[in-house]
């Protein structure tokens, strides 16, 4: 597929406005005011994530038990899972491997979920356990496998036998981070494009002063002086949260003329300040030409230890 700029820089300018877009800021919910009831069942005693001692499981054993075998084609419990994850009811599924059982519970209302791993290390079962709000989970098909593998954050929860038609593929990008005044008087969350150098200067023009963009700018001349500009679209979201010592890149994954763009919040021990970021992400132009300028979605996790 041939990266047509000019089509793409007239498409691109007439569809998308330069303001401020309303998008859910994840960077208001704390984790440590999460539900963790949603991890806890009243029955237990009978799931096999509580019962598991490292004793290898077999297909047959995770059907027996009501749990999904990673891997496997056509088991309602993982479908059933992804139905409720995107509607109002709770989702909850255990997935199995030979040497491992997860646990992921959401209380319903898409705001968290717990994941809860047991894993065989050597003679020992290790447990851990993490909060990971929003529960958006990321679809991305594997050209080499032929699978579609499945993700909550960063960690792989399934891979299931799957064709190329299904789409969403994972496109290779570029992210970039860059932390700006935390005392800027400028609305977050909020996002932008940039087809051309003349318009990330215009962008400039008016927020440089309340932002403090040198750096931002820096790179972005040198972007221009090797000519990214001529094949590229650079993405801006404009962030803001408490205690954050920068982000994570996960996926860009296209689908359905759609671009997402995953990101994880990496924390300090504090949450008390505040800063603002500026995140980036810069897409080759050739995966552009079937995705709608206001069709780009940022998702941006938060990923923490449970308490």
């Amino acid at each position: 597929m041939k990266f047509r700029s000019i089509m793409l820089s007239a498409v691109f300018s007439a569809a998308l406005l330069f303001g401020s877009c309303a998008f859910f800021d994840s960077s208001d919910v704390s984790t440590n005011d999460a539900d963790h009831s949603a991890g806890v069942r009243d029955d237990e005693e009978n799931d096999l994530y509580y019962r598991w001692n490292g004793e290898k499981i077999t297909p047959e054993t995770a059907e027996e038990n009501g749990c999904v075998m990673k891997g496997s084609d056509g088991s309602w419990e993982w479908k059933d899972f992804l139905i409720d994850v995107n509607s109002s009811d709770k989702a909850e599924v255990t997935l199995c491997s030979e040497d491992s059982v997860m646990l992921i519970s959401e209380s319903g209302t898409g705001s968290t979920a717990l994941i809860r791993i047991k894993q065989k290390n050597g003679d020992e079962v290790v447990e851990s356990s993490r909060v990971v709000s929003p529960v958006e989970v990321c679809y991305v098909y594997n050209d080499s496998t032929r699978e579609m593998e499945y993700y909550l954050s960063d960690v792989l929860l399934n891979t299931v036998p799957a064709s190329d038609d299904d789409g969403f593929h994972d496109i290779p990008v570029e992210c970039k981070t860059y932390r700006v005044s935390s005392t800027a008087a400028v609305t977050f969350p909020y996002q932008r494009y940039f087809s051309s150098y003349t318009e990330f200067l215009n962008y400039c023009d008016k927020y440089h002063e309340v932002l403090g963009l040198e750096n931002f700018m820096k790179d972005m001349k040198a972007f221009d002086d090797n000519g990214g500009f001529n094949t590229n679209v650079v993405f801006l979201y404009g962030e803001r949260s408490g205690g954050v010592s920068g982000y994570e890149f996960i996926h860009a994954i296209e689908s359905g003329g759609e671009l997402t763009i995953y990101m994880k919040r990496k924390y300090f021990e504090s949450k008390e300040e505040v800063s603002k970021w500026q995140l980036t992400c810069t897409v080759p132009g050739e995966y552009l030409s079937d995705v709608a300028p206001d069709a780009v979605r940022w998702v941006i996790y938060d990923d923490e230890p449970a308490q």
